[in-house]
């Protein structure tokens, strides 16, 4: 295992922990569920892009064009992707049901994610 993976495990199991503790607890509303969940999942993507060695303005463009990619999907219907989310794994991945209300976490999700990591890169006496 990388030495960059191996760093970033502790933070992918609590993005992935939150993303689905926020989808799946009945603490929230279905749509605050749903809407937080998106924010996690693309900014679960940007990070294992940059655990991957992808620089952090590209890992958030990847992370977005990943999630939007993967919402757009969902508007195909052919017989292996509804094979693959009939299970809770490629509904988790590849979500079921295409709805344009989760664009704005997406994009939420890979900005925090971006910001973060330019907050952290550069003293902000640099900015």
């Amino acid at each position: 295992m990388r030495k960059p993976l191996r760093r970033v495990i502790p933070q992918v199991a609590a993005i992935a922990a939150a993303g689905l503790a926020v989808r799946f607890l009945p603490v929230l509303p279905g749509a605050l569920g749903n809407a937080l969940g998106g924010f996690f999942y693309t900014l679960l993507v940007a990070l294992l892009l940059s655990a991957a060695g992808v620089r952090p303005a590209a890992a958030a463009l990847g992370a977005l064009v990943w999630s939007c990619g993967v919402e757009v999907a969902q508007l195909w219907h052919s017989a292996w992707p509804g094979v693959l989310r009939t299970t809770l794994p490629g509904r988790l991945v590849f979500g079921n049901t295409f709805n344009w209300l989760d664009f704005p976490p997406y994009a939420a999700g890979a900005a925090a994610y971006f910001l973060s990591r330019n907050a952290t890169l550069r003293p902000a006496w640099r900015m």
